[in-house]
């Protein structure tokens, strides 16, 4: 699956017309999704045979390590493929023009993201009372946003277009707040809002886009203490970092 892919990029991209990498891009796509459904039907054929005859297959019958290994696949794909292409995407037109001396602060955020919602899922874990447990989850991620933003603006970035991006800082929050510290329940709201938001990133434009997709590191945070915690099977308690 990954051969066609490989072979592409020998193309001089300097000589094709828009049309010419639009079509070579879904190209790409094509056999991107190909391997894709072949990791997933592979894992889950492998999980199904296990089942009916567990010799010789290891953990491979647990169907949690299976599922693990599926949520960790994707959500790590996605956190990596936002970063990689971030700065890209923030050059074009459509989505601030920026130079390229310009974009720092925004990946910068994004990373920051995972550290807001690390932060934010590491409180559960201390022993803390009830009502100070509740503070904590409203100040830390508000200070984790300060620091992120505070270390841009000392490196003499222009902050402004990130201010706003508190609102998706407060959506999280209030995600962590429906989630009560239960791993598949914050699985499961994470991955909702992180789908939500890649769908309005890939289907509008300007700073709603950018602010969708630097979002995408506040959902996808939490998801490998989750899964893994999902993993570790019924007695799992709250994701921690």
């Amino acid at each position: 699956m990954f051969v066609p892919v490989f072979n592409s990029y020998k193309n001089d991209p300097t000589i094709l017309t828009d049309l010419e990498k639009h079509d070579l891009e879904t190209y790409r796509m094509k056999w991107l999704l190909g391997a894709l459904a072949v990791v997933v039907v592979s894992l889950l054929l492998s999980n199904l045979s296990a089942r009916k005859k567990p010799e010789g297959w290891g953990a491979m019958r647990y169907p949690q390590l299976v599922l693990g290994m599926l949520g960790i696949f994707v959500y790590v794909g996605v956190e990596v493929t936002i970063v990689s292409n971030f700065s890209e995407l923030l050059k074009q037109p459509d989505f601030g023009g920026y130079q390229s001396s310009q974009v720092a602060p925004f990946i910068s955020m994004y990373w920051g993201s995972l550290m807001i919602g690390r932060w934010t899922g590491s409180i559960p874990v201390f022993n803390f009372k009830e009502s100070t447990r509740q503070i904590l989850m409203f100040i830390v991620p508000l200070v984790a946003f300060g620091i992120v933003i505070g270390i841009s603006a000392v490196s003499q970035y222009d902050v402004q277009p990130l201010y706003y991006y508190i609102v998706c800082v407060l959506v999280q929050m209030l995600a962590f707040y429906l989630s009560k510290s239960k791993p598949a329940r914050t699985l499961m709201i994470f991955a909702m809002l992180g789908l939500l938001a890649m769908l309005i990133g890939l289907f509008s434009k300007g700073q709603i886009a950018v602010y969708a997709f630097l979002s995408g590191g506040l959902f996808c945070s939490i998801m490998w203490p989750a899964i893994f915690d999902l993993d570790a099977g019924p007695n799992a308690r709250a994701p921690s970092p």
